[in-house]
């Protein structure tokens, strides 16, 4: 079996940025172009079919993040981050959009990115992906129902402003959805909730992540009522970044009803 070696690694490293800098450059000059025709920019105008380019690219984004941290090379940092801007670039497309809903483990293998060892600017690549995902309702949908919302709330703990900025951004995005009535019955959803009425004593409620004077609730599936679930998440306040968060912890309760409510106390 070959052994790589630091110089191998090396050329690695350079040859997939030379080619993530030559894809990306394309595509910048082709963008000029099918503005003066009027014409609808697709990543396709200039490579054609990418969904080999993004699974490639997926896949090498996850092998380096599955290292121990002290295995992981650091040039390779650079071009993983530039291929997770690629994809999701790729992924603004409908058609890639729908291939990931439609693969059976790529949104859980993406989230599972999120608690992988990588530096606060590479979560952020894999939230605008998650976000970008989370353009259809039906991808939010299978988001939640894989613990999406709890893995994206738990890097709150690092402390980070732009990282943090980026959570609110994303859980913010996720919470909206563009069907009226989505069916609760068959499907995992967030939706945004006034918090609740403080109470005195200990154990008062307080907003969690406060942004546009929301809180958070979960209304996770139909089938998973019946199980007493608890998720908690905790967070410290993170200053200079618009968004006042306090300590806090999510706790999911079974109610009556045919959801669960999602506290923040």
């Amino acid at each position: 079996m070959h052994t790589f070696t630091s110089s191998d690694v090396q050329t690695v490293a350079q040859k997939l940025t030379a080619f993530l800098d030559t894809f990306d450059e394309a595509y910048q000059e082709m963008i000029p172009q099918a503005e003066a025709e009027e014409m609808e920019m697709t990543i396709e105008r200039v490579y054609g079919d990418c969904s080999e380019i993004m699974t490639t690219l997926f896949n090498a984004v996850e092998r380096e993040s599955s290292l121990k941290k002290a295995d992981q090379a650091k040039c390779m940092q650079e071009p993983l981050d530039k291929a997770l801007a690629l994809i999701n670039l790729i992924l603004k497309e409908d058609k890639y959009r729908r291939q990931v809903a439609e693969a059976p483990d790529f949104i859980s293998r993406l989230l599972s990115l999120l608690e992988k060892p990588g530096s606060p600017d590479t979560k952020i690549l894999i939230l605008r992906i998650i976000a970008t995902i989370g353009e259809s309702d039906r991808n939010k949908i299978e988001i939640a129902k894989r613990m999406g919302y709890k893995k994206i709330l738990r890097l709150l703990i690092a402390e980070n402003p732009e990282l943090t900025q980026e959570v609110v951004r994303t859980v913010n995005h996720l919470l909206e959805f563009q069907s009226k009535h989505p069916q609760i019955a068959d499907l995992a959803l967030v939706a945004p909730t006034p918090a609740p009425a403080p109470t005195s004593g200990k154990g008062e409620w307080n907003h969690g992540v406060q942004s546009k004077g929301s809180s958070i609730a979960l209304v996770p599936a139909i089938d998973e009522v019946s199980e007493s679930k608890f998720i908690t998440t905790t967070a410290t306040e993170v200053a200079n970044t618009g968004t006042t968060i306090t300590p806090w912890t999510v706790t999911i309760r079974p109610t009556s009803s045919a959801k669960q409510q999602c506290f923040v106390r």
